[in-house]
């Protein structure tokens, strides 16, 4: 039995490619540059940016746990 500081293979899934391909395109928000809206008193892209970086967030978090749990 090896011990678990041994180096490990890193392997990238295609769901994580995809979800990275997928945030990278929703960074881009070039359809918001223009849009003067204000929600909350806020402006709607710095809003979107919040929400955005919440979910990158979320992947990455998901993307550790995934790495840690695994045997």
């Amino acid at each position: 039995m090896q011990p678990e500081s041994d180096t490990r293979i890193f392997k990238v899934t295609g769901g994580f490619t995809l979800a990275v391909i997928v945030l990278f395109a929703l960074h881009q928000d070039f359809w918001l540059r223009d849009n003067a809206t204000l929600i909350a008193g806020l402006p709607v892209g710095l809003l979107y940016h919040l929400g955005y970086c919440l979910l990158v967030s979320l992947v990455l978090g998901l993307f550790v746990y995934r790495r840690k749990s695994r045997p």
